[in-house]
């Protein structure tokens, strides 16, 4: 084999090592959350989004999640009841709603369970103002954060988020900018 064949064949090794390495990355980014122990003894430390602390540096971190883009074709038009229900056709087809779908006044929190079916939830909350940034956090029945949405804007997504067991949660629903009412709801995800 010549200098340029072994170069080629050597270029196209490395190229196909990093090409499985961005999967493995991209696989990473793209799967749902793992059950959480909602159990007295569950910690909220295993919650699947806690970001990697300094002493965590070089073990093996749980990706944060950054949203899976299901919301990014809604838009901005209409009125906060048109964008609520592209979200939801969008991000949460088929599921079932854990509470009828409420209006909240930020600072709000909304109490919600899963019943004897453990399962996977999805919160959707979407501000009256395309301006706005609202926020949503999952909290367990302790009070400790087992998720919140990572991104800005006029539409705050969480999950799904798995739970192994029958459990009781509450929805914190704010806003870091902008004023308005939120509509919000749960979703049990299939």
């Amino acid at each position: 084999m010549t200098a340029v064949g072994i170069r080629r064949t050597r270029r196209a090794s490395e190229t196909r090592a990093r090409l499985a390495a961005f999967g493995l990355v991209l696989a990473a980014c793209t799967r749902p959350s793992p059950p959480v122990d909602a159990s007295p003894s569950g910690s909220a430390s295993a919650a699947p989004s806690a970001a990697p602390s300094a002493s965590a540096a070089g073990a093996q971190a749980s990706p944060f999640w950054l949203g899976d883009g299901c919301h990014a074709g809604v838009g901005t038009s209409g009125d906060v009841a048109t964008r609520a229900a592209k979200t939801r056709l969008a991000c949460a087809p088929g599921a079932e709603l854990l509470a009828p779908e409420s209006r909240i006044q930020p600072p709000g929190k909304v109490e919600l369970s899963l019943g004897k079916e453990a399962g996977c939830v999805r919160l959707i909350a979407v501000a009256d103002h395309v301006d706005s940034d609202v926020t949503v956090e999952l909290v367990d029945s302790g009070g400790s954060v087992l998720e919140k949405d990572a991104l800005s804007g006029s539409v705050a997504m969480i999950g799904p988020v798995c739970f192994a067991t029958e459990t009781s949660f509450e929805a914190r629903v704010g806003l870091g900018r902008g004023s308005g009412d939120v509509l919000f709801s749960a979703h049990r995800m299939r």
